[in-house]
C-alpha cells in the first residue's frame, strides 16, 4: 500500500477502523466551537500562513490576545532537531514523520520564513482528500473569518 505520493492507494474512509464514514471529523473545527460554546466566546485562531509571513505582528497579537508579554526573542530560537523529543503523539507516526522529513524545515529552522512553495491543487490530491476537504471547507472558513489578522489584511 502507498500512503502518499501520485500512486497513493490508501483511502482513509475505506481503510482507518476508526474513521466515521458518516460524520468525518473535524478536530480542529470541533474543538474551535467547543471552546468558543463552553469557554470563551472568542477562541484565539491564527493562520500558519499569516504567522509565517507575518510573524512579528501575528505573535505581538497573540501574546495580547492571551495575555503575555510580548518579547522579540520569541522570533528566533535555536536550530535544532531536539525538540521533536517535546513533541506528543504516536511514537510511530512521529518517527515516521522524521524519516519522512515532515518537520524538516521546522526542525533546522531557527526564524519563521515565509512559505516558498504553493499549495497542492485540489485536482492533485487523492480523491478521499478531495472528499475530507469538500466536507470540512465551512468549517475552516469559519475558523479563518475569527483569526487574528495581519495588518496588510
Amino acid at each position: 500500500m502507498t500512503l502518499y505520493g501520485p500512486d497513493c492507494d490508501y483511502d482513509m474512509y475505506q481503510v482507518d477502523p476508526t474513521f466515521d464514514r458518516k460524520n468525518p471529523p473535524n478536530p480542529c473545527h470541533d474543538l474551535w466551537k467547543y471552546v468558543k460554546e463552553n469557554i470563551d466566546p472568542n477562541p484565539v485562531v491564527i493562520d500558519a500562513d499569516d504567522l509565517q509571513t507575518f510573524p512579528e505582528q501575528i505573535l505581538r497579537k497573540y501574546c495580547k490576545a492571551v495575555n503575555i508579554p510580548f518579547k522579540t526573542k520569541y522570533l528566533q530560537w535555536e536550530e535544532s532537531d531536539l525538540s521533536i523529543k517535546y513533541f506528543n503523539g504516536c511514537l510511530g507516526q512521529l518517527v515516521l514523520g522524521k524519516r519522512l522529513q515532515f518537520y524538516e524545515t521546522a526542525l533546522t529552522s531557527s526564524h519563521f520564513k515565509p512559505i516558498k512553495s504553493s499549495k497542492p491543487n485540489f485536482e492533485d490530491l487523492t480523491p478521499d482528500c478531495q472528499k475530507y476537504v469538500m466536507e470540512n471547507q465551512e468549517g475552516y472558513k469559519e475558523m479563518f473569518e475569527s483569526r487574528i489578522k495581519p495588518d496588510q489584511c
